[in-house]
């Protein structure tokens, strides 16, 4: 998982896991963005899964937790 990962180094991240074979998530606030992040790793053969969350905020993060 990794967060602010919609942009940036953290997607620059995510796209390294996901061309390593991981299971890569991406955390972000804005949906718009990690829409386009996705969008960007399939283009390059990558998949990444995308969780829209505020994860200094408890609730929101245990929200998407896997059980």
């Amino acid at each position: 998982m990794v967060a602010g990962g919609s942009s940036g180094i953290g997607l620059a991240c995510a796209r390294a896991f996901a061309g390593e074979s991981a299971r890569a998530a991406i955390v972000s606030t804005s949906q718009a963005r990690l829409e386009q992040a996705q969008r960007e790793c399939e283009r390059a053969g990558l998949q990444v899964h995308t969780f829209a969350s505020d994860l200094t905020d408890a609730d929101q993060a245990q929200t998407h937790r896997e059980g």
